[in-house]
């Protein structure tokens, strides 16, 4: 389940560019100026950055070598961009209000031409495959601003009133129009409503890589510090950046600087198949670093990783606009295209949350992943983004095995607090061998599930997570359990055999017990006919007899009286004949022949008597028949014994009786065999060995 990386948010330091050298030293106040060096010589655009609060103290150090800054930011950082020899900027570098100089480099868009669209319909669902369908809430990230850093955006009908004027560092006349394509596919993913994950979120295109899909850092951080100038206080706010370049601090620093100001800041990890750590902006801690997989949720061959990653989102073959012609649309893969995915779900977050912390909007998006992602080594998250973060539950609690049997886990768990007064509606059990892909259970509304179908002997990680209508919240702790050690074949039988006669578990003395008599060599039958003998056995018959022929529970007197019977060889039939023949029987039948005569056909037969057949019996009873001559009879008639030896054939071996046995076992009860002896035979036949082994 989902992973949190540590984030420093802060403003460690400010951030200043500078250009040519000219001019005479000055030293700032309480600073000391570097003394003038020649400005012969090539230079190159560096970014400076400066300690807070030394921005004038820094400008009078640049100024001293002869140099003057091209930019200054403010917001995001501190700091400028300035063209310098390498002889100045190692003299600047030195400078006490200075952080650090290092040399303006480049970046570009992630992104490569490949084919086919699926992107939305991944982030809604738990697991694969897809079903065609992309649910979002009914905000859809209304009020929310999405800075593009990116080549610019393209005006789109599925933007409708929804595309800010925004900003651009260039001055080729585009203005803040997509000349390149990849911005528009990128703000496209995140707010079209035909291939955006928040359908009502509002662009706002910051234009600061050209026609080519490049940009410095100094151009970047421009774009940075605008945004940081101009976005409203309070007000919820998502920075995409689909680019990837060399490590930068500085670069870092001003994503920091956003951060501190309340924004969510999402980049991509780079198509480079390396360490996301080794490159800026993905190297940055405050930001949500997005990796990217392809249909089969498989770690993008080009994707970047590392722990730097904070998750994965679809990046291959992805669907979005255009930026030459409205009505068309264009496939595009890479990083770039996995980031506006994520930035999309933390729009969605914030329609909702409007005031949400970044801290809080990365918790709800990581916490809403789902691990699965394959392909990836081990310091490279598992997570896969998924839209599905509103509301977000807390982790359930108590999270407890209850029991545990050879193929099954049983586990409970206590439900979170509510969020926003939406309380869980299901809940959605992960479990897994060590080292194994997550295995969700179907989800369930109670606060227990069982985990059947495990491996005996085998521990499993389990984890919980809390779902609402707006998706699954942050899961629970693992949980360790172990399935049981698979019983023996004869102890199973002896189970079995208990559960079958006592409709119980059998007491461990007793499962013991017989289970050694069976493996040191004593038949079943043996075994059978004892336990089908037993006082336990017995008294479970005789209960019967009472509840069907008396209609009550069987007095303690009338018990013992009847065990002592048996015990001393009374037949079943023997014993029932008795509880037919009573006066309690007869009374309760109507107390007349007729009466008699026909409750005994419907409690013995299980059918209504016919009249010829009621006026034969009566003729015999008014004959001198007693009631126990006649009531032996039906008991011993083929009739009867056929249904209920073909019972004990239904409930012991789950069929039918053939007519071979029916038979056989009809003749043999007649002739004198007990009723248990016939029972423990079929529970001592090889038939009922192997279904119940």
């Amino acid at each position: 389940m989902p992973r949190f990386r540590a984030r420093r948010v802060g403003w460690a330091c400010a951030v200043l560019v500078v250009a040519s050298p000219s001019g005479a030293a000055l030293a700032a106040d309480g600073g000391t100026a570097p003394s003038p060096s020649p400005s012969s010589g090539p230079t190159s655009t560096y970014v400076v950055e400066v300690k807070p609060g030394e921005a004038a103290a820094a400008a009078a150090a640049i100024d001293a070598l002869g140099a003057t800054p091209d930019k200054q930011f403010s917001h995001a950082v501190d700091g400028f961009s300035v063209d310098l020899t390498s002889t100045q900027a190692d003299q600047l570098a030195t400078a006490p209000e200075i952080s650090a100089v290092t040399a303006d480099q480049t970046f570009y868009a992630t992104s490569t031409e490949s084919p086919a669209p699926w992107g939305l319909d991944r982030l809604d669902q738990v697991n694969l495959p897809l079903d065609n369908r992309y649910t979002y809430p009914d905000s859809a990230g209304a009020g929310v601003s999405v800075y593009v850093v990116d080549t610019g955006v393209s005006p789109n009908p599925t933007f409708g009133n929804r595309l800010a004027s925004g900003f651009t560092a260039y001055t080729d006349g585009y203005g803040t129009t997509d000349c390149n394509g990849h911005g528009t596919h990128v703000a496209g993913t995140v707010a079209s409503t035909l291939y955006g994950v928040a359908k009502a979120a509002t662009v706002v295109p910051v234009r600061v890589l050209n026609c080519s899909g490049s940009g410095s850092t100094s151009t970047v951080i421009t774009g940075l510090d605008w945004i940081a100038a101009h976005h409203s206080v309070g007000s919820p706010g998502v920075v995409n950046m689909s680019m990837s370049g060399p490590l930068s601090t500085a670069l870092n620093t001003a994503v920091a600087g956003l951060v501190a100001d309340g924004l969510t800041v999402v980049v991509a990890a780079g198509n480079n198949d390396a360490n996301s750590c080794s490159a800026s902006p993905s190297s940055a801690p405050a930001a949500l670093t997005v990796g990217a997989t392809d249909q089969a949720d498989m770690r993008a061959s080009f994707s970047d990783w590392g722990p730097c990653l904070d998750l994965f989102a679809p990046g291959v073959s992805i669907v979005s606009l255009s930026a030459t012609s409205p009505a068309s649309n264009v496939t595009m893969s890479g990083t770039s295209m996995a980031a506006p995915h994520v930035a999309g779900i933390a729009a969605l977050y914030l329609g909702v949350y409007p005031a949400a912390t970044p801290d809080q909007v990365d918790a709800a998006v990581t916490g809403a992943a789902e691990h699965v992602v394959t392909g990836a080594d081990a310091t490279t998250t598992t997570d896969l983004a998924s839209s599905n973060v509103l509301p977000v539950l807390g982790s359930v609690s108590g999270l407890r095995i209850t029991a545990a049997t050879t193929t099954s886990l049983t586990v409970a768990w206590d439900a979170p607090a509510a969020v926003a007064g939406v309380a869980a509606q299901s809940y959605q059990v992960a479990y897994r061998q060590a080292g194994a892909p997550w295995i969700n259970a179907a989800p369930t509304v109670a606060t227990t599930e069982m985990l059947s179908g495990l491996q005996p002997s085998t521990t499993y990680e389990i984890e919980v997570a809390a779902t609402t209508a707006f998706g699954t919240g942050a899961p629970s702790g693992s949980l360790m359990g172990t399935t049981s050690i698979p019983a023996s074949a004869t102890s199973l039988y002896v189970t079995s055999v208990y559960s079958h006669l006592f409709q119980r578990a059998p007491d461990p003395s007793g499962l013991a017990s017989w289970t050694s008599a069976l493996d040191a060599g004593t038949p079943r039958s043996a075994v059978a006919y004892a336990i089908t003998s037993s006082a336990e056995y017995r008294t479970r018959l005789i209960a019967t007899s009472y509840r069907t022929y008396l209609n009550r529970e069987p007095d303690p007197v009338g018990l013992q009286s009847w065990l002592g019977e048996m015990g001393r060889g009374m037949t079943v039939q023997a014993m029932e004949d008795g509880f037919v023949a009573s006066a309690e029987f007869y009374a309760n039948a109507g107390g007349t022949p007729d009466s008699w005569v026909r409750s005994l056909y419907a409690t013995v037969l299980n059918r209504t008597a016919g009249p010829s057949e009621v006026a034969y019996w009566v003729g015999r009873l008014n004959g001198g028949f007693s009631r126990s001559a006649v009531a032996y009879g039906f008991l011993l008639s083929t009739e009867h014994l056929t249904s209920v030896i073909d019972g004990y054939y239904q409930d012991l071996l789950g069929r039918g009786i053939d007519p071979s046995g029916q038979a056989t076992w009809v003749a043999a009860v007649q002739n004198g065999t007990r009723v248990e002896g016939v029972i423990g035979q079929i529970i001592a036949s090889a038939e009922y060995y192997a279904k119940n082994t």
